[in-house]
């Protein structure tokens, strides 16, 4: 993970260069982004948003598929990490589009 404090230690193009090889990183692999900058709140403290099992298969899903259909219950998580999973697509690919349909 880059901090603004281990940035500030770099020269100009040693800077230039960690945040190209993470930013090429975090394009590969979007467990690592999600966990690493896409904290949660939880009960009012900013916490690592470590996936669980059903939301890897989810991502390994949303990775392999241009459509998905999901049915899940409440309190899973799942709404916020397919909010970041959006997120990660936008930042990543150029007119990335998606459409969400609730009940």
């Amino acid at each position: 993970m880059l901090t603004t404090k281990y940035l500030e230690s770099l020269s100009f193009q040693e800077k230039r260069n960690a945040i190209i090889k993470e930013r090429i990183k975090c394009a590969k692999d979007y467990k690592y982004l999600i966990e690493t900058y896409f904290p949660v709140d939880a009960a009012g403290t900013l916490v690592p948003f470590i996936l669980y099992p059903h939301q890897l298969d989810a991502l390994s899903s949303y990775i392999e598929f241009s459509n998905n259909i999901t049915m899940k219950t409440r309190q899973m998580g799942f709404t916020t990490f397919t909010a970041a999973f959006i997120v990660a697509e936008l930042i990543n690919n150029d007119n990335y589009k998606t459409v969400i349909i609730s009940k």
